[in-house]
């Protein structure tokens, strides 16, 4: 299971009242390589993705850095609180719509 570092001598105090309901989703999809083949199956790459969007670095700035100058267009905040597709999760086989996952630089916002 999960563990904090909390201790009596550093206590972790958690909200006990909810007020935002999420549902994350994780799964490993297909990527494409435009004019390269990679070694994934049919020539692509796997990768991560959290309600199917696989999180890309921004190049010019950190998105630490972009948030503390100000600076717009590293990031959008508008990072979905549930899958965009709904669907059965624990079924064995799932729609070929969720297998290639969208690249994007979202973060949740409050």
């Amino acid at each position: 299971g999960l563990r904090s570092l909390a201790s009596h001598d550093h206590p972790v105090f958690v909200p006990r009242r909810v007020d935002e309901n999420l549902l994350y989703t994780i799964g490993l999809g297909l990527i494409s390589c435009p004019g390269q083949s990679c070694g994934g199956p049919q020539g692509s790459r796997f990768a991560a993705s959290m309600n199917n969007i696989s999180f890309v670095l921004p190049t010019s700035f950190s998105i630490l850095q972009a948030q503390q100058l100000g600076k717009k267009g590293v990031f959008t905040t508008d990072f979905p609180d549930n899958p965009q597709l709904q669907f059965d999760y624990t079924a064995q086989n799932i729609s070929t719509a969720l297998s290639s996952p969208v690249k994007d630089t979202r973060v949740k916002g409050h």
